[in-house]
């Protein structure tokens, strides 16, 4: 979930809660793919909260990035060495986001593909 500053950072402010205003029996949903925080990234809103905020009381490192091929065509394997290096014990969430080569096609900045959380672990998988 990603949290606005204000209503009118949000895609959807300009066109709900619809028409009429005073007694609103239809809205029209402009926002296409830039919901959430790909509107917040694509277009560098800044939010009060960003997606995945708060997300532990520790802190992890990433190591080892690994990416089975440069390109994407079927499928691509990501791995990481995830090492907790704060005072408590964690879970942590890894994420891999992915984004179009393009700026033409209609595609958000970035787009979460896949995510893998454990308590405990060195190597994480991600297809």
């Amino acid at each position: 979930m990603t949290f606005p500053v204000k209503y009118s950072d949000t895609p959807s402010a300009k066109n709900f809660p619809g028409v009429p205003a005073e007694n609103p029996k239809e809205v029209t949903y402009e926002e296409g793919v830039y919901v959430g925080y790909r509107y917040f990234n694509t277009f560098n809103v800044k939010p009060s909260y960003e997606f995945g905020f708060g997300k532990s009381y520790t802190s992890f490192d990433y190591s080892n990035i690994k990416i089975s091929s440069p390109t994407f065509k079927d499928k691509i394997q990501v791995s990481v060495t995830v090492k907790n290096n704060g005072k408590v014990a964690g879970k942590e969430v890894v994420e891999l986001y992915s984004s179009a080569p393009n700026k033409l096609i209609y595609k958000p900045k970035s787009e979460l593909k896949a995510l893998q959380k454990r308590k405990n672990y060195s190597l994480v998988r991600v297809k």
